[in-house]
């Protein structure tokens, strides 16, 4: 098991209001709270076989314990980035964060000093372009492309299997949770990098 544990010096609180938290409906101390939050991570860490413990004292504060059973990595969901050096890494997104953060993780890494290239597109006619390019200069590169770019008909997992670039492309997308995302991914074999840790994620370079 896996565990984390979470302990702040805080108000802390009495056994009643300790025995209602974690109730759906019930919210403390926040206006219009649903109690949906804490609630809802309880039923997903128990749906994953794990637990999440409050215990708190008044006036001295609150600690939570959360546990959960390891598992194999899963080949959809990689931990890393391995790049390969003189390849090209192809990032489209339509939303100009996304783009800022790739490009701060790769000027703060080997990338740069590798001949690695970073291209940039915000559209599947610009993702397209580049793909061909690359393809046309027989040119080793990496995909990262959004699920759901704004505006468009067709998709960034859509796109890729029209492309039949699985084998070169990772899917970062703001619903890497979702289970018809997860399903389709796995039949065509493309990774997923949930966007929520796409800042965290480390990233090297195969020498």
């Amino acid at each position: 098991m896996l565990s984390i544990q979470i302990e702040d010096d805080g108000n802390g609180m009495d056994s009643e209001t300790l025995e209602k938290i974690g109730r759906r409906g019930v919210s403390i101390g926040k206006n219009g709270g649903s109690g949906i939050g804490l609630a809802s991570a309880i039923e997903d860490l128990e749906r994953w076989g794990g637990t999440l413990k409050v215990s708190s004292k008044l006036n001295l504060g609150t600690t939570i314990k959360i546990s959960l059973p390891t598992s194999e990595e899963n080949y959809l969901f990689p931990t890393r980035l391995t790049f390969a050096p003189e390849m090209t890494i192809v990032v489209v997104d339509d939303d100009p964060l996304v783009h800022k953060l790739w490009k701060n993780k790769f000027e703060n890494s080997e990338i740069a000093k590798n001949s690695i290239k970073v291209l940039h597109g915000r559209t599947i006619k610009a993702a397209r372009k580049i793909i061909s390019d690359l393809e046309k200069n027989d040119e080793d590169y990496i995909l990262l492309i959004d699920n759901d770019l704004k505006h468009l008909e067709i998709s960034g997992i859509d796109f890729v299997e029209k492309m039949k670039i699985e084998s070169k492309s990772i899917l970062v997308t703001s619903n890497g949770n979702s289970n018809l995302l997860y399903e389709k991914c796995s039949t065509i074999n493309l990774p997923i990098i949930p966007k929520s840790i796409q800042e965290h994620i480390p990233v090297d370079v195969c020498i």
